[in-house]
């Protein structure tokens, strides 16, 4: 199976905007540095986990 090259560095674009804007979000509410650390690893990683998801679903339309 060919991978267009671009693909993933869109999807890669994506991810971090979405990290970047949750990282905002996150630095709004907790002030707390452990405590912000801790959520944002986790949403990052959920976000992640739903982009693989979407392009699993995907490859098999």
């Amino acid at each position: 199976m060919k991978i267009d090259p671009i693909e993933p560095i869109i999807n890669k674009e994506f991810n971090r905007a979405i990290a970047i804007k949750i990282e905002a979000a996150v630095d709004d509410k907790y002030n707390m540095e452990g405590q912000r650390r801790e959520l944002r690893s986790f949403l990052i990683i959920f976000t992640e986990r739903i982009v693989f998801q979407r392009k699993k679903n995907r490859r098999w339309m």
